[in-house]
This record gives structure tokens, C-alpha cells and sequence, in this order.
């Protein structure tokens, strides 16, 4: 599991640069299942013909500090609707900056918020856990 820390910024909506959330505690993803690599073998053989993989998949989570309501229900789509199936997001992307200014950014396509949680943070304010699903995520850093 990737988590990040520092100085987070998340960005969705129609298109770029869509709607910012600034005010992000905390950022994590993992790829799903993994590992998932099995060999297929035949009699006789010692060699496996080939390797069978498994379906993978993006689960992640966005912690924000009070919540980010404009930008996962306030905008045009509502990205997480109540009693509804959840939308494809067609931008998301989030940056970090980490504490000596380098810079990573993940972009993810066929992303669906799947969950909004509500917990208590480190301090006074409540923290709102968005919990997404998307079919990848490409890191690039420095």
C-alpha cells in the first residue's frame, strides 16, 4: 500500500483541472488482488505453458480534515449519489509535494467513489474518509 502524508492535493470532475481538494490529512491506494501470478502446467512438462493472472483493480482512500461535499456531491455528476450507482469520475488525479519539494502525481481511470465515512482525527476536527475503486493508477514522480 502507497500512502502519502505531506502536502496533498486531490483534483476531480469533468475534465482537468476539475475541482480542488486541498485539505486532504491523508492519501493511500494499493493494487488488488496481489500477489495473483499462478503457473499453468501440463503433464510431462517441467516448465508451466504460461502464467495465468488474476483481475487487478485500485482501492483507495482520501482522508480530508471536515469533509469535501462541493466537490464529490456539488458539482454537475454527483459522485457518490445515495440509493444510486456511483458514477465513473472522468478526472481524478492527486499530486503530493513532499517536505523537500519533489513531486509525485497519480492519475486514475474508471474511478467510482464507493463509501464517505465519518472518524476523529489526531485533533479537534473530524476527518471524512472517501473510499474509491478504479481500474488503474499510473504514479509518476521525480
Amino acid at each position: 500500500m502507497v500512502v502519502f502524508v505531506d502536502q496533498i492535493t486531490v483534483a476531480l470532475g469533468a475534465a482537468s483541472p476539475g475541482v480542488s481538494i486541498t485539505n486532504v490529512e491523508k492519501f493511500a491506494y494499493r493494487v488488488t488482488p496481489q500477489p495473483n501470478i499462478k503457473p499453468v502446467t501440463v503433464m510431462n512438462s517441467v516448465a508451466p505453458v504460461s502464467l495465468r493472472q488474476g483481475h487487478k483493480w485500485i482501492e483507495g482512500e482520501i482522508h480530508v480534515k471536515s469533509e469535501a461535499r462541493a466537490a464529490i456531491h456539488g458539482q454537475a455528476t454527483d459522485y457518490l449519489p445515495s440509493g444510486a450507482a456511483a458514477p465513473v469520475v472522468p478526472f481524478f488525479e492527486v499530486t503530493m509535494i513532499g517536505h523537500d519539494a519533489s513531486s509525485w502525481k497519480v492519475t486514475f481511470t474508471g474511478a467510482k467513489f464507493s463509501s464517505e465515512e465519518l472518524a476523529h482525527g489526531h485533533d479537534e476536527e473530524a476527518i471524512t474518509i472517501y473510499k474509491f475503486m478504479a481500474l488503474t493508477g499510473v504514479l509518476t514522480g521525480p
